[in-house]
């Protein structure tokens, strides 16, 4: 986002606002980099942007708003709840998060996790797998 800064001395936080196209928040961001965090901003125009890493966000529509606020006092000095919508598309193609999986899959996010997985005995009897019998 563009935004101006008309006078100096405020602490001011960025933020993006994320709903799913049935107005659920997928998840909020405010600029959290050490370069500005609690700082001042004098005045001039700025530029704030942010990157959402790929295979995160499920399918479906995502609208976007932006905000710039103060913590101390806080205060919303403008909120934009529709400023840019688009549409997330996971193919099988690729590093898809899906798998393979072709069917329709829940969630507001779909993040890539790294997972492990490890042998902890090798017998698969009944016993160990706490039933009696079968």
């Amino acid at each position: 986002m563009e935004y101006g800064v008309l006078q100096p001395g405020h602490v001011l936080v960025p933020a993006y606002h994320f709903l799913n196209e049935e107005g659920i928040y997928a998840f909020v961001s405010s600029d959290l980099d050490p370069a500005w965090w609690g700082k001042p901003r004098s005045v001039g125009r700025y530029v704030s942007a942010t990157w959402i890493p790929g295979n995160f966000l499920s399918e479906g529509t995502l609208i976007v708003g932006a905000a710039v606020a103060t913590m101390d006092p806080v205060r919303v000095h403008f909120y934009e709840r529709d400023g840019i919508a688009f549409q997330v598309i996971d193919s099988l193609d690729g590093d898809s998060a899906r798998g393979g999986f072709a069917g329709s899959m829940p969630g507001v996010v779909r993040p890539l996790l790294k997972w492990t997985t490890r042998p902890v005995s090798n017998d698969i009897t009944n016993d160990t797998l706490g039933r009696k019998g079968s």
